[in-house]
């Protein structure tokens, strides 16, 4: 009886030996891959591109070893970003294709949004407006909202953000897109970036009112649940606010912390125009134009259309490839069917025999 105790006692402590390793080994994983996903924002706000591409691959690497997919595209996804706000257009076309055929392989098609709205944001970067718009509509008819609501309000997001710069027919479509990206919000946190967003393009077409509206739903969130933070067009809010009131210095150094430059020369304009400093605005207007000119003639067209003209064949083939597959399994289960069938009469013919 005793052995019997001794037994049992000793599977018990090494059962809970074990579940405390497991337990340990995953708070250290979570731990490890906060690290990772902090470095990694943290120099995607910055301008320091070698401490980023290095910060992205590692919690690239990470994903990969622990098989969080879903993660892993996203960070594909966050460098093509990356490379576009810095002007490195082909790394960004080469890191898209790449994203493509990573999809493609893994069959992944609840993430093949990723691809168009890449695109659309590829374009609407360029002030193709027309053709961005095309690009993440099509993203968005592809997103399963069931599964990747985050990714529709995201879509939703960037078809405002590509309004902003434009004129003010545009810039309430904007208004439209950021409304959208509102009543599709689900927690705090997609509700604060998307009032974020709207505040953002209401500053950058000097409409205080929506601002100030949306800045008051901001900081009640803020306020009142302050577990929820969100920093996503944060910098946009605080360099709007600080304008609004006064402190142009604060607002000019929250401008230059902008990775792109075409949008630090917009925002830096608008709080130039706030502040009536007529000349340095004018100034900045005319640095936005080169910017513009210098981005826009940076890459071909063409190689952007050849891109996404391979993506959709390659579709076209995976699915007729599926296609196929369900016709043969078809003709494979009526032909087993006919034979049971053939086997089950014989049988009954020769029974009655």
């Amino acid at each position: 009886m005793n052995n019997w105790i001794r037994k049992i006692t000793f599977l018990l402590a090494t059962l809970f030996a074990s579940l405390c390793a497991v337990s340990a080994q995953t708070q250290s994983s979570a731990s490890d891959e906060a690290h990772f996903e902090e470095a990694v924002n943290i120099y995607y706000e910055g301008t320091n591109e070698y401490e980023f591409y290095k910060a992205i691959e590692n919690y690239r690497d990470f994903l990969s070893a622990i098989g969080d997919k879903q993660k892993y595209y996203a960070t594909w996804e966050k460098e093509v970003k990356y490379d576009v706000y810095h002007n490195h257009f082909r790394n960004a076309l080469k890191n898209t294709e790449h994203l493509k055929e990573v999809l493609q392989a893994d069959n992944a098609e609840d993430y093949y949004y990723m691809v168009d709205y890449l695109m659309g944001f590829f374009y609407g970067m360029r002030e193709n407006n027309e053709l961005s718009k095309e690009f993440l509509k099509k993203a968005a008819e592809k997103v399963n909202p069931d599964k990747n609501n985050e990714a529709l309000i995201q879509i939703y997001q960037t078809l405002a953000n590509i309004c902003i710069f434009k004129n003010l027919e545009e810039s309430l479509e904007g208004y439209m897109w950021a409304e959208k990206a509102i009543k599709a919000s689900k927690d705090l946190i997609e509700l604060s970036s998307s009032l974020s967003l709207k505040a953002m393009v209401a500053f950058g077409h000097y409409d205080r009112d929506t601002f100030e509206k949306c800045y008051y739903e901001i900081e009640k969130i803020r306020k009142e649940h302050p577990d929820q933070k969100c920093t996503k067009y944060r910098k946009y809010v605080n360099l709007g606010r600080a304008a609004y009131d006064g402190d142009y210095e604060k607002a000019i150094e929250t401008c230059d912390s902008i990775a792109d430059e075409v949008g630090r020369l917009y925002f830096l304009a608008t709080i130039y125009a706030v502040k009536g400093d007529v000349q340095s605005e004018r100034d900045t207007l005319l640095k936005l134009l080169r910017a513009k000119d210098f981005r826009n003639n940076s890459i071909s067209t063409l190689t952007i259309n050849d891109l996404n003209q391979d993506f959709l064949l390659e579709q076209e083939r995976l699915n007729n490839q599926k296609t196929k597959l369900y016709i043969r399994f078809a003709i494979i289960s009526i032909i087993a069917l006919t034979i049971l069938l053939l086997g089950f009469f014989y049988f009954i013919t020769r029974k009655r025999k």
